[in-house]
């Protein structure tokens, strides 16, 4: 039994839009191999049911569910469903995310507002839903996947990428900072990162570590700044998942 052994955790997008190991796949299947009973979650039922057969080839524990991250009905439903079958979820990992082309001249409003819906509202959905479930329990971890376009902008017109993945970060220290659970005044959840500096393809140098990189660590005093730096990914640690 692996790090995650008797933990169930909910993989929100484990499927995947191409074929091949997409992040929420890779996820799940690590999920897996540590001991969790993975709930698998994505809209499209070919690839979810694809990542469940890896899973079960491994001889892990894994659950398919089928539901619209953007629409509040079917990821109620969905952990309606996950609680049935499991009676608790110990992990949420928010993973949906998808680019959407346009400056604020040429993006239509439609695709503003999606581009927000898909990376943004999918993981306060989510946590809508769930986190009244690990405050019940009082444990529980969540990892919001954000992107570096969070905090920096480069060449590629995708605003609305920009904007929400930069609200993902801000969403994810605010839980972390005001849902600890009130006997554990010295341990709230932190926001955390693991930032990989990008190299150029051929490039043989070793990659610059970052300046001032976050301390992996979900012990921290409410009153401090969480996360100051921001990465591909952001944590939220409730005081003990053991």
């Amino acid at each position: 039994m692996g790090r995650l052994g008797n933990k169930v955790a909910l993989v929100v997008g484990a499927g995947g839009s191409r074929e091949g190991l997409s992040n929420g796949k890779a996820v799940a299947v690590l999920f897996a191999r540590e001991g969790a009973h993975v709930l698998a979650l994505d809209i499209n039922r070919e690839a979810v049911e694809g990542t469940c057969a890896v899973i079960r080839q491994e001889g892990g524990r894994c659950d398919a569910l089928i539901a619209d991250a953007t629409s509040s009905e079917a990821i109620s439903g969905a952990v309606e469903t996950a609680m049935g079958r499991c009676g608790r979820i110990d992990i949420l990992h928010n993973n949906v995310g998808r680019p959407i082309m346009g400056d604020p001249v040429a993006m239509s409003e439609a695709d503003w507002q999606r581009s927000i819906e898909i990376n943004l509202n999918s993981a306060f959905l989510a946590c809508k839903q769930v986190l009244p479930i690990m405050l019940s329990q009082g444990a529980g971890a969540i990892v919001n996947v954000s992107s570096l376009a969070s905090i920096q902008v480069n060449a590629y017109p995708y605003f609305g990428y920009l904007a929400a993945k930069a609200g993902l970060n801000q969403f994810t220290r605010a839980i972390a900072v005001t849902l600890r659970p009130p006997r554990h005044p010295r341990q709230c959840g932190a926001a955390r990162c693991d930032r990989h500096p990008a190299r150029r393809s051929g490039d043989r140098r070793p990659a610059r570590e970052p300046r001032r990189a976050a301390r992996p660590t979900a012990c921290c005093k409410p009153d401090r700044t969480h996360g100051r730096c921001l990465g591909r990914r952001l944590c939220v640690a409730f005081p003990c998942l053991g």
